[in-house]
């Protein structure tokens, strides 16, 4: 298991998502399985948890990262990508409806 938090001085309303859990391994030991499969995701490309606490909303990109979306996390080098399986209304989809990438700076 992993987690994702926006730092202390970032900006809480455009930070997104603001917090995330996800866990590493095959869909089937995944807590979430039952829920991966009936979004009819099979790709093995990515990890899947989900995102935690929203605090307030500043653009429509992050509408699909809201509390308890479905996400994705990959790693290549210092970038961390996050996609959210989840629109801005809670409907799951088999393919992602929305990305973020994270890289760390020296």
């Amino acid at each position: 298991m992993w987690g994702f938090s926006a730092s202390g001085g970032a900006y809480p309303a455009c930070s997104y998502p603001y917090t995330a859990t996800w866990y590493t391994g095959p869909i089937s030991s995944n807590p979430l399985a039952s829920r991966i499969t009936a979004a009819g995701i099979t790709s093995t490309d990515y990890s899947y948890g989900v995102t935690g606490a929203i605090v307030e909303v500043c653009s429509s990109a992050a509408n699909d990262f809201n509390i308890n979306a479905l996400i994705g996390a990959s790693q290549t080098g210092n970038s961390l990508t996050i996609v959210s399986f989840t629109d801005g209304s809670g409907k799951d989809h088999s393919t992602p409806v929305a990305e973020i990438t994270y890289t760390l700076s020296p």
